[in-house]
């Protein structure tokens, strides 16, 4: 008899369940449609260039509960056919000696003597590297991250059949490490994922990462949005992601893509719940550069630098609550008409926004030319005054400069930092430093520097411009390196 009750009880707990998982009360915002286009199709049809639209997540009866029983199972076959593992082969240029490591030689020149710098010859090796990517055309077009696939002479796409074509970069995002690739078969037809709308994610709500960790092959982990716009608009979540998710897939519980698996942050190198994902909002820009031919991504820039309003800026706008950025600076190129240094930013395209990190990531979607609504508040006075954005600013070839010699450096291309840097870059209050801007050859170094890196110090020494770089590259031995990346401090020993 007490069997029965307790079985009872159960039986209605999970009904309880299903039914509050599946009917939430919670509302979900609105998509702007006027923003998304081709709302109602989230797949190309055969005729059709792939599009980045979104659907938003509707509250629907969970597929989730089948018998009484939660499982992952129905989101996973949904999207498993949609997430392809990567491989890809870069030629690097290494020098070195062929005596170095002849212990008779060794003997000969004396011990600690640096055989590289008198006897070093070049040498090609073949590296291989392992990462995850999305479809998302139905003819073979493909996201995955720019450091999946950098500088690769080959690029093998693998589909979950078992599959395998050769694909070519067909255009890259530096700013924000995203990848199209277009896969060479006219013939193949595959499945596209179907995109959601990271913006309707809440903290707590439940993601699946899908990619290929360590070579082992398609692996699935689960976990909850743990939070929103980090660095500048990433989703973060505690579902395990490890090398070789590179590129794999966030989605939904309605089996959505909403982001691409970029990076995490550990001390071991292993998943320690802390992942980030690139919305998937934020590829706009890339697959637009696809349909226009291909290349480099060019995303539309404010030319403002702006600063989250706190308690206190609050208090002199005569706000209960504080919301909005406050422009602290503008670029030459933004008309004084538009907005100037001192306005309060209240909404962008009729929302509101929280803080800087989430007016740069709705800027961020957009692309050079596209003009944004922006509300206002100036001294006593709210208005709504329509915004281009515009080319980002290019440093000169003449302020670019590649450093030579022998250390982790050779190749790498900076320059100091400027104004116009710092606002492109929302670098804000770095105004003196040296910028990483990329490299010019395919060498280790390479592994250790991002694009935007800041070189904070080398050894003891802080590094203020290009000039004091150099002087400590041809004078001292490099023992340890601190970086600015993501706002974060970064030590290389």
């Amino acid at each position: 008899m007490v069997l029965k009750i307790l079985q009872s009880m159960c039986l209605a707990a999970v009904c309880v369940m299903s039914l509050s998982y599946g009917m939430g009360n919670r509302s979900i915002p609105s998509v702007d449609k006027s923003a998304v286009p081709n709302e109602t199709k989230n797949t190309p049809s055969p005729d059709q260039s792939p599009q980045v639209s979104v659907s938003p997540t509707f509250n629907k009866p969970s597929k989730l509960f089948q018998g009484g029983v939660f499982s992952f199972s129905p989101v996973v076959k949904k999207v498993a056919p949609s997430v392809v593992n990567i491989y890809s082969e870069r030629v690097q240029v290494v020098q070195n000696s062929p005596f170095a490591m002849d212990p008779m030689m060794q003997l000969f020149m004396g011990k600690g003597f640096n055989f590289d710098s008198l006897f070093a010859m070049p040498r090609e090796i073949i590296q291989r590297s392992l990462g995850s990517g999305v479809i998302i055309g139905k003819e073979g077009t493909v996201l995955t991250n720019v450091h999946v696939i950098q500088d690769a002479t080959k690029i093998k796409v693998i589909l979950q059949d078992g599959r395998a074509y050769d694909a070519k970069v067909a255009v890259k995002d530096d700013k924000i490490d995203l990848a199209v690739l277009q896969i060479q078969d006219p013939k193949v037809e595959l499945v596209p994922i179907e995109i959601g709308d990271p913006e309707v994610m809440e903290v707590g709500d439940m993601v699946v990462a899908i990619g290929n960790p360590f070579g082992v092959g398609t692996t699935v982990t689960t976990g909850i949005v743990s939070a929103v716009s980090r660095f500048g608009g990433f989703i973060q979540t505690d579902a395990s992601i490890n090398v070789g998710n590179s590129g794999g897939a966030l989605v939904n519980m309605e089996g959505q893509l909403i982001g691409i698996n970029n990076f995490i942050i550990s001390k071991s190198g292993a998943s320690a719940g802390i992942g980030f994902a690139i919305p998937i909002n934020m590829a706009k820009p890339a697959v637009a550069q696809l349909n226009n031919g291909g290349g480099d991504v060019q995303r539309g820039w404010s030319g403002l630098l702006v600063q989250t309003v706190t308690p206190q800026i609050a208090q002199t706008f005569n706000m209960d609550i504080p919301l909005g950025v406050v422009v602290n600076a503008a670029h030459s190129l933004r008309s004084a008409k538009d907005v100037q240094v001192g306005d309060l930013i209240l909404e962008l395209n009729g929302k509101p926004l929280l803080d800087k990190e989430t007016f740069y990531y709705r800027l961020a979607g957009l692309p050079v030319g596209e003009t944004v609504s922006l509300k206002l508040r100036r001294k006593d006075k709210e208005l709504t005054t329509q915004f281009p954005l515009i080319k980002p600013v290019e440093v000169p070839s003449k302020q670019r400069t590649t450093l030579k010699g022998n250390h982790v450096f050779d190749g790498v291309v900076v320059s100091n930092l400027s104004p116009a840097l710092e606002a492109e870059l929302n670098l804000e209050g770095m105004r003196e430093g040296v910028i990483v801007l990329g490299a010019v050859v395919q060498n280790a170094a390479l592994r250790l520097f991002q694009q935007y890196d800041i070189i904070h110090m080398i050894n003891a020494y802080t590094i203020m411009n290009v000039n004091d770089l150099l002087r400590v590259l041809s004078s001292e031995k490099i023992t340890s390196i601190k970086l600015i990346r993501n706002g974060k401090t970064v030590e290389i020993k």
